[in-house]
This record gives C-alpha cells, sequence and structure tokens, in this order.
C-alpha cells in the first residue's frame, strides 16, 4: 500500500492564516487541482510520497458534498443536520484509503486539512473557533476520523456506524478528550458499547452524568491490567458493572433510577443538596473501591 505524505501546517501558520482571514471570515480554500500548496505548508522529509493535489481536492469535494446536504453554506442549520454531518464525515474520512497511514496521526495534517483545505466548512461548522482549525482533539475533522476509525464496527456488521450516531456528543467527548480511553480503539469501543447498553437502561437526564463518573474508575483499572486482554463476555460484564456502580452513585433516595417520573423539589433546598452531596461522594468512593477489586 502506498504511503501518501499529507501537508502538514504548523500552530504559527494556523496563526497567521486565520489572522489574514480575518475575525469574521475564513481562509480562501483549495478548490481546484492546479491550486498550488500553500506556501507555509511543510512535508514530512521521508517515509512515502508527498499526496497529490487530486487526492486531496477528492477528499474536499466529498466532504463539502456531505455538508452541502447537511445545509451548508446555511449558518442556522439545525442540531439535527450538524449531527448528521459529523456522522457522515466519520465515516467517509474512516473510510479514505489516502488517510489510512500514521500520517492520520499527526495534528499538523489536520490543521492543514481544516485550515487550508476545508476552511469554509470547518467556519460553517464552528464559526471562528480558533480550536476547531489548530491541529488536535478539537480540529473540525480530527476529532471525527478519530471516532471513525475506533467506532467502526466493521463492514460486515448489521449497522456499521452505529455507536457514532448513538452516542450523545457529552459522551463521545468523554471518551475521546481522554487520552487514555482514546488512545485504546478497542476500550474506546467496548465503553461505547457499555453506553449504549446503559442508556437503553437509564433516563436520558442522567446518562451524562453516569458517563463522567465511569470514567475515573475505569481509567483508574486501566493502570492495573488491560481491559481488551479479558474475554468478551467478562469485559462486557465489568463495564455494564462499572455503569450500574455508576448510576447507584447518583441515587439519593430509594427511588431507582430507571425510567420513573421524579418527584417535585423540596422548598428548603439548601438542606436537600449537603445530604445529596455527601451520598454522592460515598458513592463515588465505593464505586472506585469495587472497581479496583474487579483487578484482583
Amino acid at each position: 500500500m502506498s504511503v501518501f505524505l499529507f501537508p502538514r501546517l504548523s500552530p504559527l501558520a494556523v496563526e497567521k492564516i486565520l489572522a489574514e482571514a480575518g475575525e469574521n471570515s475564513h481562509p480562501t480554500p483549495t478548490t481546484d487541482t492546479t491550486h498550488p500548496i500553500h506556501p507555509l505548508a511543510t512535508f514530512g522529509a521521508s517515509g512515502g510520497s508527498r499526496v497529490s493535489r487530486t487526492i486531496l481536492i477528492q477528499i474536499r469535494e466529498r466532504l463539502l458534498d456531505i455538508a452541502k446536504a447537511k445545509g451548508y453554506p446555511d449558518p442556522d442549520a439545525g442540531r439535527t443536520a450538524r449531527s448528521g454531518f459529523d456522522l457522515e464525515v466519520s465515516a467517509a474520512l474512516a473510510t479514505t484509503d489516502a488517510l489510512n497511514s500514521g500520517e492520520a496521526l499527526r495534528d499538523e495534517v489536520w490543521a492543514y486539512i481544516a485550515t487550508v483545505l476545508l476552511p469554509d466548512v470547518t467556519y460553517w461548522r464552528f464559526g471562528n473557533a480558533k480550536d476547531r482549525f489548530r491541529g488536535g482533539i478539537r480540529n473540525a475533522f480530527q476529532r471525527l476520523w478519530l471516532r471513525g476509525r475506533c467506532l467502526d464496527r466493521g463492514a460486515a456488521a448489521e449497522d456499521r456506524w452505529g455507536l457514532i450516531r448513538d452516542l450523545t456528543e457529552d459522551a463521545l467527548v468523554q471518551i475521546f478528550e481522554r487520552p487514555g480511553l482514546s488512545a485504546d480503539p478497542d476500550l474506546a469501543q467496548a465503553v461505547a458499547e457499555a453506553w449504549v447498553r446503559a442508556a437503553k437502561k437509564y433516563r436520558s437526564g442522567l446518562m451524562e452524568e453516569i458517563m463522567r463518573n465511569t470514567a475515573v474508575p475505569i481509567l483508574a483499572m486501566k493502570e492495573i491490567r488491560s481491559l481488551t486482554s479479558l474475554n468478551k463476555n467478562d469485559r462486557i460484564t465489568l463495564l455494564d458493572e462499572i455503569f450500574q456502580g455508576a448510576a447507584d452513585s447518583l441515587v439519593t433516595t430509594e427511588e431507582p433510577v430507571v425510567l420513573k417520573k421524579t418527584e417535585s423539589a423540596p422548598k428548603n433546598l439548601a438542606e436537600h443538596t449537603q445530604p445529596l452531596i455527601k451520598s454522592r461522594k460515598q458513592g463515588l468512593r465505593s464505586l472506585f473501591a469495587r472497581a479496583l477489586s474487579q483487578t484482583d
């Protein structure tokens, strides 16, 4: 397989290009095969051949077509359209052969893609937020490529991209902005599958807190043993128990966590919140200890 070296853009180069474009605009994108590589871009000295302008434009056109189908360039495209864009771009980038190499692990490559190749789409999706143009886990396209690579169930799966579709943005952020989880694709996918199972059991309003309370014991356990070394059934059982424990840590009364209408808040909220905080801390300590005990 050929390894293509992609153009790279340093953080300083991104800042310069964005400054030249102005606060309320975006840089001029590369739009055809005769457009020169940006003068501030660099390439790796070895390890492959430089990617052709044709391939770069093909990537641009594929992602631009997805954006147009989701409302681009309308700045008022709704949340559903933007979520659909993220899902389809994740799948598109994860299945782009030219990005199937170590080049896609470089922040500066994604800085080039967001700032030079597709700055108009980056701006449409996120406005002029600079961290979406820079390389890194918040880059407009790098984050989607990583999701696609980690959460791809495989070409033979009946619902190949279901995890990216079903997880909320908060759940995706909790997984992919924690290097301890996102650096291990097998673990990231196992946690995502456990989230989907938990989301069918608990109220949607609880899942954000449950996911946040789950990450700590999983990362602690990971320091002691490899969770992906467990057989599939044992790993499913363990992760489901951690999610259950995280849900239990949120319970402060005998009312079950599962789908049930909540009572109205007490009039004296201060008297109610102190026991809540104390109970929650105790629950999290118990969850942490229980998770560690599973590694013995």
